[in-house]
């Protein structure tokens, strides 16, 4: 690393360590259609930003980076839910409106970067793999799906997730056409990137790695909650390292 880029990579850091709470988030801000007036506002403890921005810098030789990695997991450790799961911010916490179910793309990122550190937690997997939908996408929401049956535990709790947080799936009248804010079959490929992040290759995921392979090298990636496609593009890079499919795509990249 040259020396200018060795000075910027240490004033992030320096700024991430500042900006850190003394619990370890990183707070997040959202901006949401059905409430444009509010513009972006914090939204209550959530794991989602400080997840990214741990994994962002693990890789980054730097005094103050086991920090950071060890309040924010001790953080994202406070939050996690019934069997290792995690959502974007709690239930009834004083500041949204209403109630969101865990999801895959929390439970994912947070999963990830906690297994990577040693941490320990629930086995989560048969949960998140319940999830792959007909065209092998990972829907975003962990929600009762005939897949859950399998386990009536995770079943029930994922019936009475969807109960507190049905709002967000019932018509809207503040959206354009009265329409709800999430769907029961959102998915996009970022989603889908980050089960696999955490999730690696094996007999379960090698359909959902071919099909982000087919959208990505099409350019018919679906995105929602994400904007940008190298998103999914960059994540596949830390995918690859471990999984012979994305090896190969990669390939055909360079």
């Amino acid at each position: 690393m040259n020396e200018n880029l060795a000075d910027t990579v240490s004033t992030i850091i320096n700024y991430l360590s500042g900006s850190q709470s003394d619990t370890g988030e990183f707070k997040s801000q959202c901006f949401l259609p059905g409430a444009p007036e509010k513009g972006w506002y914090y939204t209550g403890v959530s794991p989602f930003l400080t997840a990214n921005i741990l994994y962002c810098i693990q890789d980054i030789e730097h005094p103050k980076v086991n920090e950071i990695t060890e309040k924010g997991c001790a953080f994202l450790l406070s939050l996690m839910g019934p069997g290792g799961l995690w959502k974007y911010w709690e239930d009834n916490n004083g500041i949204m409106e209403y109630n969101v179910p865990y999801d895959v793309d929390d439970t994912c990122l947070v999963s990830c970067l906690l297994k990577k550190n040693g941490y320990t937690f629930p086995n989560n997997q048969q949960i998140i793999l319940a999830n792959l939908d007909r065209d092998h996408n990972f829907n975003t929401w962990l929600l009762p799906r005939v897949k859950n049956l399998r386990y009536p535990d995770k079943f029930l709790l994922l019936f009475n997730q969807y109960i507190k947080s049905i709002r967000i799936f019932r018509p809207n009248r503040k959206i354009p056409n009265k329409e709800p804010i999430s769907n029961y079959w959102d998915n996009e490929a970022a989603v889908s990137a980050h089960a696999l992040l955490f999730l690696g290759e094996n007999e379960a995921t090698i359909p959902a790695i071919d099909k982000i392979i087919a959208d990505v090298l099409n350019g018919k990636m679906n995105l929602q909650y994400y904007d940008s496609s190298m998103h999914i593009i960059t994540y596949q890079g830390h995918i690859s390292t471990e999984s012979k499919n994305l090896r190969s795509c990669k390939r055909r990249f360079s």
